[in-house]
């Protein structure tokens, strides 16, 4: 399928911070088409809602979307209510066979659709070459670069390009190297922290590049699902006040101050440096790759 790409205004962004846009409109079943809500594209699915057909996970009333199925041949998916996701939404998918609602015999595979969490890979063989097919479709009809986990038995934290890029199998020891999500958070820091540094210097520094230095830090974190939510959300709140009220100092602190996203960041790797046997420490390592490298980075950062 043909897929736009909608050039970032200013082009010292790196290309991954290019938005894709699907040419073709989302496929549902037929039958399903009338029992769901649908605004916006795959971007926003968390706008979207489902009906409840199984009641049989949590608010059986919760008609809002966390998985959706996805077809990797056809591209078809099926948005899956919250209150019917156990076991991901499989007994839905089998109770629509059963029913005539969707064919029998047919690939489905199960995505987490927003940046609150992250679909999880396992380490079967089969599983994941049905997990990188999906994934692959999933962004050619237009769906986010949302997060990748490793599930039992292997260990990263990529997005699902890096996920596509190493072909299911992204590197489980970065010994030396920067995982990619730790690189693309260092690579959107440092080029925030420069801006902020001409900012000060030079003073010819227009607000529209460091609000969209700013987008692109923040744009990265969504794949940390939780992880520093109270300095990710004082960011965001601050950059609003930049772009409405010329707040400059309010933002950076919010990102480079002692309490500001970059600092707890910093704080967060010299811990599971001490503590290198901790879970933290592995999960840490998941998503930063060498801690010592990401450390000397941040310390680099800090020096800006």
């Amino acid at each position: 399928m043909k897929i736009k790409y909608l050039a970032e205004k200013y082009k010292q962004f790196p290309k991954s911070f290019l938005i894709r846009v699907a040419a073709a409109a989302l496929k549902f079943p037929p039958k399903l088409k009338k029992h769901l809500k649908i605004s916006g594209d795959l971007n926003h699915a968390e706008k979207w809602e489902a009906k409840v057909w199984l009641e049989n996970s949590g608010d059986a009333n919760d008609t809002k979307i966390g998985y959706i199925w996805i077809n990797p041949k056809t591209g078809m998916i099926i948005p899956v209510a919250r209150g019917d996701e156990h076991h991901k939404g499989m007994e839905l998918i089998e109770h629509f066979e059963e029913k005539g609602i969707i064919p029998r015999g047919q690939k489905w595979t199960p995505i987490w659709s927003n940046h609150n969490s992250a679909t999880y890979a396992y380490v079967e063989k089969e599983h994941r070459e049905e997990l990188l097919a999906a994934i692959k479709k999933w962004r050619e009809i237009g769906g986010p670069n949302l997060t990748v986990k490793a599930m039992y038995g292997d260990s990263f934290h990529v997005t699902m390009d890096d996920f596509i890029k190493a072909k299911g199998y992204p590197k489980a020891n970065w010994k030396g190297k920067l995982a990619p999500i730790g690189q693309k958070l260092v690579n959107a820091l440092e080029r925030l922290a420069k801006l902020y540094a001409e900012h000060h210097t030079k003073h010819t520094v227009d607000k529209k590049w460091i609000i969209q230095a700013g987008r692109w830090v923040l744009r990265v974190m969504e794949h940390f699902s939780h992880d520093y939510y109270n300095e990710r959300e004082a960011a965001e709140k601050a950059l609003v006040k930049l772009e409405t009220k010329d707040d400059f100092d309010t933002f950076e602190n919010s990102i480079f101050g002692v309490k500001g996203l970059k600092n707890e960041i910093h704080n967060s790797l010299r811990k599971a440096i001490e503590n290198p046997k901790a879970y933290y420490s592995e999960k840490l390592s998941e998503t930063y790759g060498d801690l010592e490298l990401a450390k000397a980075e941040f310390d680099r950062l800090g020096d800006i």
